[in-house]
């Protein structure tokens, strides 16, 4: 309180401040307007010297337990949502009680400018008005109107002094009041929270809890989601610290109501669908999702879709709680539905227009470069054909280009059949059978010893094994044409997450400080697959050690 007292006399936090305490709490809002309402009704009735006309000492001790009754009422409105809902109703009737007895008290020829009927009035409806349903409301201003109608009956049955032009005139006031109060209510719909927009990331779940927590004001978040093609999973969001773990099967997502909940205390208002009255209850819905996450106090709404629940919102660490927070929870949920729904149907999108993009460089590389390839090797073995026996060099020289088109032809052919495959190609391969060709290949290209340790036994993803001989190759090309090296070692082991790629040759030194220097093919191919690359060089060796998730093409 002390804080907030500091910045209350600081007019740059004022607005801050007030919003903070009472934005979204209208339980505060009315207890707040009640204590200042009796607070003033009390010392205009104590210090004016008419009043009251009827029963003084009784209605002076009226007033005084009413203003005692309205302290406790705040306090309570601050400290406890639970209580504060739960004596809703009674502290409601209370107030029309007051309202009723001060007009016997307070009504008489001279006491116009004391009476509480205006003031009484209005706030009653205000009340009713922010928390309650427009039926709610329309029963409040019939009960009051009736209140009223039946003070004045009593006043005139039993010869007090009763002004009858005067009540009726109010009593069609109260009723235009009533019925713009009602109007009111009914035009206030839904809560309304701000549109998501188009949030940056490609993470469904952590955008929408993003938007959850910013549209809350919560410092936790977590949703349960269940997706028809895939398993249920539970992503949390607290500050930046963003997971995703697999939900647990007594966490699925049955439950279509909107809550309030304390585990601790065993509490929980429920805010079913098609219903415009939260229910009070002892318990605690979706008690296993917020005890796995450690909440005892937070906000729970059912995700639905097309009429069936998909998963649970649940937001925590908010700096209060109170009612206006279920229809406002409820609002947040439905754009967060949006949110993951529509982060889906464009991921698919891009992976639709990602596949169409491949295959057409799938059929550019057929018909254009590996016909090429055909052509150029045809080429070739007709001029070899041409030449006489006698000339063997030549022949040896269009029997290894021959040899070097076809090899070509056949990366060719492993690139278009990648590419078709896409993100489909889900077969093991043994690493130390698809590496061992390629260093077949390089020794006769490149005219250079090479030297492969891999070990039998290690089976990898085929697309990673792609990108191994796609590492290789440069590295060998690289140290040949850069290097002039005449030996390349290459070794290969894994573990159970990392592929380890060793690649050294004999060739020139290599300034590592220069990052012209640097294989950035090679390094952005590493990149690309969440991997790191070390290069090393010394007078006998250059070596590039490169690591690589064995998980991330799987």
């Amino acid at each position: 309180m002390t804080e907030i007292f500091l910045q209350w006399l600081d007019p740059g936090d004022r607005t801050t401040v007030l919003a903070r305490i009472f934005q979204n709490r209208s339980g505060r809002v009315i207890a707040f307007l009640r204590l200042v309402l009796a607070t003033i009704f009390l010392l205009a009735v104590y210090f004016e010297p008419t009043q009251p006309v009827r029963f003084a000492p009784y209605a002076i001790f009226l007033l005084v337990g009413y203003l005692i009754f309205s302290i406790a009422a705040f306090v309570i409105a601050w400290r406890s949502w639970w209580y504060d809902f739960r004596l809703a109703w009674p502290a409601w009737l209370v107030d029309v009680s007051v309202f009723a007895a001060s007009i016997v008290a307070t009504e008489g020829g001279a006491a116009d400018f004391n009476s509480p009927f205006l003031a009484f009035f209005v706030f009653l409806m205000v009340s009713a008005t922010l928390r309650w349903h427009w039926r709610a409301t329309a029963l409040a201003a019939s009960a009051v109107l009736l209140a009223y109608i039946g003070v004045g009956i009593a006043l005139n049955i039993f010869g007090l002094e009763f002004n009858g032009p005067k009540f009726a005139r109010r009593t069609s006031y109260m009723l235009v009041i009533g019925m713009v109060f009602v109007t009111f209510a009914m035009q206030r719909g839904a809560a309304r929270v701000d549109s998501p927009g188009e949030a940056p990331g490609r993470d469904a779940l952590k955008a929408a809890l993003r938007y959850a927590l910013q549209q809350s004001g919560g410092g936790r978040g977590i949703i349960l989601w269940e997706d028809r093609d895939e398993p249920a999973v539970v992503a949390v969001l607290r500050g930046e610290d963003f997971s995703v773990l697999p939900a647990l099967p007594d966490e699925a997502a049955k439950d279509p109501a909107t809550r309030l909940f304390d585990r601790l205390r065993n509490r929980e208002l429920i805010l079913l669908p098609g219903r415009w009255m939260p229910i009070a209850r002892k318990g605690s819905g979706n008690g296993a999702l917020a005890a796995a996450a450690g909440i005892d106090e937070g906000l729970s709404s059912a995700l639905m879709s097309s009429g069936e629940v998909v998963g649970t919102l649940v937001l925590a660490d908010l700096p209060s709680f109170g009612i206006d927070d279920l229809d406002r929870t409820k609002a947040i949920a439905h754009e967060v539905v949006g949110i993951i729904q529509g982060r889906r149907l464009a991921e698919l999108a891009r992976d639709r227009a990602v596949t169409q993009t491949r295959e057409a460089l799938a059929r550019d590389l057929h018909d254009s470069v590996a016909q090429s390839l055909a052509g150029a090797s045809f080429g070739l073995e007709a001029l070899r054909r041409s030449l006489s026996p006698g000339e063997t060099r030549a022949l040896k020289i269009m029997t290894d280009l021959k040899q070097s088109l076809r090899e070509e032809q056949a990366n060719i052919r492993e690139m278009i059949d990648r590419l078709r495959r896409a993100s489909d190609d889900r077969r093991s391969v043994s690493l130390s059978a698809e590496l061992g060709r390629v260093v077949v290949e390089s020794r006769g290209r490149w005219d250079i010893g090479i030297d492969l340790a891999v070990s039998d036994e290690i089976e990898v993803p085929a697309p990673l094994v792609y990108e191994c001989k796609q590492i290789i190759r440069e590295a060998i090309a690289n140290g040949v044409r850069h290097g002039q090296c005449s030996l390349v070692e290459i070794d290969a082991f894994a573990s159970d997450d990392i592929l380890t790629l060793r690649i050294r040759n004999n060739g020139r030194r290599v300034s590592i400080e220069n990052r012209v220097t640097i294989p950035w093919t090679i390094d952005q191919r590493v990149t690309s697959l969440g991997g790191t690359m070390a290069l090393s060089s010394d007078d006998d060796y250059t070596s590039l050690c490169i690591d690589l998730p064995k998980g991330r093409l799987t």
